[in-house]
């Protein structure tokens, strides 16, 4: 299978607690089994400046549309570690001010709200389509959203698969996020 895990932290290159752990293990062992996982996650300031990671750019810039008044340029950078394809994804806005673990996080759901419509575009942009995406805690929560709600007819087989690791934390947004990304205000709901 192809598997992308997307998560806002990874051990070795950005941690703050368990997720990080989880998230730079599991493809690791899942990649052992025989699956083609690969892992994205932002494009920090403190991983692109570590010459440790070596980073290359993965593809040319490309453009990310939340809605259709506010597109972002992204770019993607790409590295190998321990057999596992790592992309990291940015943009001029968000991410540049992480310069250490203990400024991963940046108020707001924007950057959060980027991250998740930024990774279609970014496997669309590598030409390379998971068969399923794991998504990790609140900062990837409206990934599989975007997944059934917009993605295109390549994406048609890509399952979606949202683990929590800490229910502590919910990243809780009101219901202007959905605008935001152009998604009708009915999916604001319990169901």
């Amino acid at each position: 299978m192809k598997i992308l895990l997307v998560s806002a932290e990874c051990a070795p290159f950005a941690k703050v607690g368990g997720l990080a752990d989880v998230a730079g293990a599991l493809p690791i062992a899942l990649r052992a089994l025989g699956h083609d996982v690969r892992v994205l996650l932002p494009r920090y300031r403190m991983i692109e400046t570590d010459s440790r990671w070596n980073l290359a750019e993965a593809t040319p810039e490309f453009d990310v549309e939340l809605n259709p008044h506010w597109i972002k340029r992204a770019n993607l950078a790409t590295t190998n570690h321990r057999g596992v394809p790592f992309y990291f994804l940015g943009t001029d806005d968000w991410f540049i001010h992480s310069v250490d673990s203990d400024h991963l996080y940046q108020p707001g759901a924007d950057p959060h709200l980027f991250l998740s419509a930024g990774t279609l575009a970014a496997c669309e942009a590598l030409d390379w389509i998971p068969d399923v995406l794991h998504v990790n805690d609140w900062h990837t929560g409206m990934l599989p959203v975007l997944l059934r709600e917009k993605a295109g007819p390549a994406w048609s087989n890509t399952k979606s698969l949202f683990t929590i690791h800490n229910l502590a934390y919910q990243g809780e947004f009101g219901s202007e996020i959905l605008s935001q990304l152009d998604l009708p205000l009915s999916l604001f709901s319990s169901e």
